[in-house]
């Protein structure tokens, strides 16, 4: 529906809302038991961006900046996602975002 250079994360989101229990931890996402969405399209060009809206009380973390993203499965239970923000190609960029997914 768009073309937007940037990155989301949110919780884990049941019926337009989120558990007061990923609320209170964001970066820690335990026994999910509904979806959790990450919009990431921060590679590519970068561009003026126009911004974000005021964001829903399920968005986790948004970002505008230049970035890519890295999973790291642990183990059977454990998964790591980072988005990491940079500033061209040459750049080993900085962790801007993390979270952990245990099942």
């Amino acid at each position: 529906a768009a073309h937007m250079h940037s990155y989301e994360r949110f919780l884990p989101v049941y019926n337009g809302s989120s558990s007061a229990r990923f609320l209170a931890h964001p970066a820690v996402v335990k026994g999910a038991d509904s979806p959790v969405h990450v919009v990431t399209g921060a590679a590519g060009n970068v561009e003026n961006q126009e911004g974000f809206a005021s964001p829903p009380g399920y968005s986790a973390f948004r970002s505008s900046n230049y970035g890519y993203n890295r999973m790291t499965i642990h183990n059977d239970t454990h998964l790591e996602w980072t988005f990491v923000a940079t500033d061209n190609s040459t750049d080993q960029g900085v962790g801007e975002d993390r979270m952990w997914l245990e099942k």
